[in-house]
């Protein structure tokens, strides 16, 4: 094989990198491909062939197996990622919902009571816990606000910011469920004090 055909083979398998939409071959894998390509240069043009072929065959295999590889790594991440996201969104729901059902459950007992007598501790302990869980409820809101914020910032490339938001969401639900319980207690100070 003369330089013409080293060149031209060489030439040749650049484009068969290129077709395969690859900008990038690493300096290690091209030393190897001279070495290898080194070896033939006095050979005959089909046993260079053969050897070229069976070259080429194993690159193809490994290829593959590596974009096998990082199709399924990108897959569990992916996966990983909207396992997440669903669980924040169950956490965001699950708490709008025990401080809103608190909300409601208190309103209700306070249309049934109105009119009957109650000390003021007991009335002051009942608006408290009323009051909690309307925060509650509030505070979860603006948690789900700020993991909008949260996407949208990871979205934009903005991952400190991104990441600043999903901490300020996780405060938030944090400080709801402690509003709620906060409100329950209060609650129960009301109805020890007033049965």
């Amino acid at each position: 094989m003369d330089a013409n055909e080293v060149i031209g083979e060489i030439q040749k398998d650049l484009q068969l990198v290129k077709e395969k939409q690859q900008k990038i071959v690493s300096i290690e894998a091209l030393e190897n491909y001279l070495e290898k390509l080194k070896k033939y240069v006095g050979a005959s043009e089909t046993e260079w062939m053969a050897a070229h072929q069976a070259n080429l065959e194993h690159y193809k295999a490994q290829n593959e197996a590596k974009l096998a590889e990082y199709r399924a790594n990108v897959d569990m991440h992916l996966e990983h990622f909207r396992s997440i996201i669903q669980t924040a969104q169950v956490a965001l729901r699950s708490v709008i919902l025990i401080n809103g059902g608190g909300a409601v459950a208190l309103l209700a007992f306070f249309s049934r009571i109105w009119g009957v007598g109650l000390s003021a501790p007991v009335v002051l302990g009942l608006t408290k816990s009323l009051l909690l869980f309307v925060f509650g409820v509030l505070v979860a809101a603006v948690a789900s606000g700020a993991s909008y914020l949260t996407q949208y910032a990871y979205f934009g490339k903005w991952n400190k910011l991104g990441h600043l938001f999903r901490y300020a969401s996780i405060v938030f639900v944090v400080i709801s469920y402690a509003l709620f319980a906060w409100g329950c207690y209060a609650a129960y100070g009301a109805f020890v004090a007033h049965f």
